[in-house]
């Protein structure tokens, strides 16, 4: 009878194994995407669920949008993040006390509501007009709790038709890719990484 056993025993014992090692290596990154997803599989998670990535919640009337454009691969296969606007706000902008609104709701969302850390917060990440003006480069850097995700938001400045528009940009990204891209000085200087409480 044990030999009739021992077969299902060990299916069972490595199945659990694999599952347990799975769950380490692969974290979420943001409602149901994950870290190192293929490309095809984030774009297919994306249309399954697309109501909810376009009209992404962030407090009372802070509404963000994602959209398969704005998602990060490495090597144009595996997901290691995304990037969110406020919704319909792409082509004109958001008001500035609008903008102060969302960055204070989407500070107390992750920090009270999830329990992300603050890594570095810059002196004026919630007040646009001095913080572009002093050529700011980090804003607000948030920490998930799992320590596996950044969550990276400043105001911008672009133009469209020649007029200089404000907004918002949230980035979220695998802690490995964040950590690349400050070290490479893609994101603020090399320099500023020691200032990051990570």
């Amino acid at each position: 009878m044990w030999q009739n056993i021992r077969p299902i025993l060990i299916a069972v014992l490595l199945l659990n194994c694999t599952s347990i090692f799975g769950q380490g290596k692969n974290s979420e990154l943001f409602r149901g995407l994950v870290i190192g997803m293929q490309k095809n599989n984030a774009e297919l998670h994306f249309q399954k669920n697309q109501n909810y990535f376009e009209s992404i919640q962030f407090g009372d009337g802070v509404v963000f949008t994602a959209h398969p454009r704005n998602f990060i691969y490495t090597s144009m296969v595996k997901l290691e993040g995304l990037r969110l606007y406020p919704r319909f706000s792409e082509l004109n902008g958001l008001r500035y006390d609008m903008i102060l609104k969302y960055l204070d709701q989407i500070k107390s969302y992750f920090v009270e509501g999830l329990d992300y850390k603050i890594a570095y917060q810059s002196f004026y990440w919630n007040a646009p007009y001095k913080w572009l003006s002093k050529d700011y480069v980090l804003g607000l850097v948030l920490e998930s709790p799992n320590k596996k995700t950044i969550i990276h938001v400043h105001p911008i400045e672009y133009t469209v038709y020649d007029a200089e528009v404000l907004n918002i940009q949230i980035d979220i990204l695998s802690k490995d890719l964040w950590v690349g891209l400050q070290r490479s000085g893609r994101i603020g200087e090399a320099s500023q990484l020691v200032k990051l409480n990570l």
